[in-house]
């Protein structure tokens, strides 16, 4: 039997569901952040505004996971959470080195998942 073969990991982020798909109305919609980068400023903005479309959604979910990056693209992103009208939840999963502390931290709700002692 042929092991099926998982999906690239995305640039910049993967936003909404880990195989793409966008949430039903039922599901909370979230961003995953892996890279810091010219590009995941951009997806990051782009994913955070339709996030923030929708007016059923009190809180905008981040998960960090990340080695970290450029300075510049994690600052970036600071400013487009200190910018919005509704909080940021982050949850730091399996690492949130160098640029990733910094958004981890920017969130109004900060959590870490047990394994990031």
């Amino acid at each position: 039997m042929k092991k099926k073969q998982s999906e690239p990991t995305p640039n910049a982020i993967a936003c909404f569901h880990h195989d793409g798909s966008l949430p039903t109305s039922e599901q909370l919609p979230y961003i995953y952040v892996n890279k810091f980068n010219e590009e995941a400023v951009k997806a990051f903005y782009e994913s955070v505004m339709m996030i923030r479309s929708n007016p059923g959604i009190a809180v905008i979910p981040v998960i960090v996971n990340s080695y970290g990056g450029e300075t510049y693209a994690v600052f970036g992103m600071v400013d487009i959470i200190k910018s919005l009208d509704i909080p940021v939840l982050t949850l730091g999963v399996g690492k949130a080195m160098s640029c990733g502390a910094l958004l981890l931290a920017a969130g109004k709700l900060r959590y870490a998942a047990p394994s990031m002692d």
